[in-house]
């Protein structure tokens, strides 16, 4: 029974160690709710990002929503980039269909959506009646570059518009706690074997 429980603990130590390697590449953070950007059918709303890494994987893409209806669906779509800095809507890379809980961070999450380095846009999108969602501004951390029209990206703004939005990349550099539980996961399993050859 020691044996099992000693190396279930060396397993969740490296799973931990794995997870605190995860963070936001995007956060804007929390809208102080001072302006309201009105996302009902057939609107977009969507920001640019960058990538610096090589390979990045999105595993989480949340946007800061109120006022919609529990249940209420809407879309998260990631574009290619024109060279001018706008959404180059040909260019669909992922799409996902996400749900509206309450208000706060919405969106998708358990993604595996892998992108090489460069830029991106991404957007919110209600392309069917049902949704009515407020994106509150203003944020602390603006991005360069959004987007907001109603039926299309026809209406790009090039003043960055305030508006929450979080992507989680798994692909990061590991914190120094992450160092650390996985130092602390290889001793324990180097314990259990040295306890198994005796």
């Amino acid at each position: 029974m020691l044996k099992l429980t000693s190396y279930v603990l060396g397993l969740a130590l490296i799973l931990a160690a794995g997870q605190a390697s995860a963070k936001l590449i995007v956060d804007t953070g929390v809208p102080d709710g001072t302006g309201n950007l009105v996302v009902d059918a057939s609107d977009w709303l969507a920001g640019e990002f960058n990538l610096s890494a090589a390979q990045s994987t999105i595993t989480d893409i949340k946007w800061y929503l109120d006022q919609a209806t529990s249940g209420d669906q809407f879309s998260i779509a990631l574009y290619g980039n024109t060279s001018n800095n706008k959404p180059d809507t040909t260019a669909e890379l992922f799409r996902g269909n996400a749900v509206y809980s309450d208000t706060g961070w919405n969106g998708l999450s358990g993604l595996n959506w892998t992108l090489s380095q460069g830029s991106y846009w991404v957007a919110l999108e209600v392309l069917s009646p049902g949704i009515s969602a407020i994106a509150p501004t203003t944020v602390s951390n603006h991005l360069s570059h959004t987007a907001f029209n109603d039926g299309g990206f026809a209406g790009y703004q090039a003043m960055p518009l305030g508006f929450g939005l979080q992507i989680q990349d798994s692909a990061a550099v590991p914190i120094p706690g992450a160092f650390w539980l996985f130092g602390a996961a290889l001793a324990s399993l180097s314990v259990i074997r040295k306890r198994r050859a005796v």
